[in-house]
């Protein structure tokens, strides 16, 4: 059959190749990152910077090709409770589907406001995708609803008047949650 010194061989070849793969993390849910060809060069978190997003975790959340979790500024989507026993949050698929349909797989343009983390050591920042502000779409096309945060104030009326906007007309969780 196999001889001992095969054997080893084989041993070692499998150790290896687990290895390896550890090394490199190629997660399924990490291949948009290779896909994307953006090199994943170290970055201060202080500068602005464009990067491919590698999945998005929820309306209002995303995962950026380095492995960093993005926080929005200035917004709220409903929950999906991944982490709870709780429910989905009313809209929060539909807030999920949609920045998802905006952001994932593409590159954004991350702008920093004056906090640049959240409780939960989330990057904060505005996303961009173009000249597209995801945060204030969200917000007008009733998948978010506008939050005030200390310090992060640059796009405050924007999104407040969006918020009025999407309100008014009845647009996506203001009609679907009332």
């Amino acid at each position: 059959m196999f001889s001992k010194n095969k054997l080893w061989f084989l041993f070692f070849l499998a150790l290896f190749l687990i290895f390896a793969a550890w090394l490199i993390n190629l997660r399924p849910d990490n291949w948009s990152i290779l896909a994307a060809k953006i090199p994943l060069i170290p970055w201060s978190q202080d500068q602005e910077r464009s990067i491919a997003v590698a999945r998005v975790i929820d309306g209002d959340t995303i995962e950026l090709a380095t492995g960093e979790i993005v926080r929005y500024i200035g917004i709220d989507a409903p929950e999906m409770n991944y982490y709870s026993s709780q429910a989905k949050e009313c809209f929060a698929q539909e807030a999920t589907n949609r920045n998802q349909e905006l952001v994932e797989g593409k590159t954004v343009r991350l702008e920093k406001g004056e906090t640049l983390k959240d409780d939960y050591g989330r990057l904060l920042r505005y996303v961009y995708v173009g000249d597209q502000l995801v945060n204030l779409m969200l917000i007008e096309e009733g998948f978010a609803q506008f939050v005030d945060y200390p310090g992060n104030d640059s796009h405050n009326n924007d999104f407040s008047q969006a918020q009025e906007r999407a309100k008014a007309a009845q647009r996506g969780l203001w009609l679907a949650c009332q």
